[in-house]
């Protein structure tokens, strides 16, 4: 489960939270590259955005995955931090609110 002691560190890493509203013609709701970019306009509802959020703060946690990684694999990296994702905003909805105000958004 994330923990606001893992988002401070992710905080103080540099790590920025960028919501964008533009039209994308991908899927993705979000992505972690040297910042998180959350894609508003794929998302359908808030609690959407905010899993999605949590999602990709733990990719942020856990740092960058290796390129050669197959489909499959990255696949299911990403369930287990789907799983993840939703235990952290059922069990600690508070985590939220902080990342919110820490990141001013």
């Amino acid at each position: 489960m994330l923990t606001i002691n893992q988002v401070v560190d992710i905080y103080r890493k540099g790590i920025e939270i960028i919501l964008n509203n533009q039209p994308q013609k991908h899927t993705d709701m979000g992505r972690f590259d040297t910042d998180i970019m959350i894609y508003e306009k794929n998302i359908n509802s808030p609690e959407q955005k905010d899993i999605t959020l949590l999602h990709e703060l733990i990719h942020a946690r856990d740092g960058y995955l290796p390129k050669e990684l197959t489909e499959a694999q990255m696949e299911e990296i990403d369930r287990k931090i789907d799983q993840e994702a939703v235990e952290t905003y059922k069990k600690n909805p508070e985590i939220l609110e902080f990342i919110k105000w820490l990141y001013e958004i």
